[in-house]
């Protein structure tokens, strides 16, 4: 049973790794404020250094089985994203992300590159006069990061996930209201035989522009999971489900946009309980 909460807790710590490329969909979706398009097409290079800590190790009870986990995840990851306003009438958007960083667990580490990401999405709504959008898209995570089966802490999940994604988001006046769903599905670890359970992700965030170009915010995040597999057999018990909330910062001038948030995690089950440190610094190519 043991084995079977580290293998949890393993698959767990290379969740977080691709977390902080996704987590600022409830700041803005897909990582950008549709009001703040101001040209067709629009292109932004964007950073995410970021920084994950967690002792405790929570059971299918909530209860901390150990408080020594020793996971931690130093992680930058590259971003371009292009936005377009002509083709179709309202926003789209296609992206792409690599993370680079050192993740930790139980004294194992490894350096290296993460796993790929995609990104595609459309606005459904994209009403700038009324402040309301409404987005639709997937991500697409491809196994290219550092990975051996024989090392508890690695970069890469060995797996290829695909996560369809809606965004909703509402402007009145000084306020910045959103909410995020995410459906997150993973194929099977060859090397090791677990499918980690489908999980829904629901981030939800309420901002408040104190000047045009500096707004705070707070999070209040919620993943839900199934229960994980072995060479295709259920592995009961083994659900993740864990909350997460914290306050944020904006600001943006000119080319340039930064963003700070902190998110402290509780109520955790079958997961690590830990905190997340990340920043989004962008500049608007053209």
């Amino acid at each position: 049973m043991k084995v079977l909460k580290m293998l949890v807790v393993i698959v767990f710590v290379m969740l977080i790794t691709m977390s902080f490329v996704v987590n600022c969909e409830a700041v803005d979706p897909f990582e950008n404020n549709m009001g703040l398009l101001t040209q067709p097409n629009e292109l932004y290079f964007l950073l995410y250094p970021g920084f994950y800590s967690a002792a405790k190790l929570k059971d299918s009870s909530g209860t901390t089985s150990t408080n020594d986990l020793g996971a931690r995840l130093y992680q930058t990851t590259i971003r371009l994203s292009w936005f377009n306003k002509s083709l179709f009438g309202n926003a789209l958007t296609v992206g792409g992300l690599l993370p680079v960083g050192t993740t930790e667990l139980s004294g194992s580490s490894n350096a290296g590159i993460g796993d790929a990401m995609f990104v595609a999405g459309y606005w459904l709504v994209d009403d700038k006069s009324t402040g309301t959008y409404v987005a639709a898209g997937s991500y697409l995570v491809a196994p290219t990061g550092s990975y051996n089966k024989n090392r508890a802490a690695n970069m890469g999940k060995n797996v290829w996930q695909f996560m369809p994604s809606v965004v909703a988001a509402k402007q009145i006046d000084k306020l910045d209201i959103e909410l995020t769903f995410k459906y997150n599905m993973s194929t099977e670890n060859k090397d090791t035989g677990v499918r980690e359970g489908n999980s829904a992700i629901i981030e939800s965030y309420t901002g408040y522009f104190v000047r045009p170009d500096l707004m705070l915010g707070a999070h209040l995040n919620a993943t839900f999971g199934a229960d994980s597999h072995t060479n295709g057999i259920r592995n009961p018990n083994t659900a993740v489900q864990v909350f997460q909330a914290g306050p944020s910062v904006m600001w943006a001038s000119g080319r340039f946009s930064a963003l700070v948030v902190g998110l402290g995690d509780f109520a955790a089950k079958n997961t690590a309980q830990g905190y997340t440190v990340y920043a989004r610094l962008g500049y608007k190519l053209f």
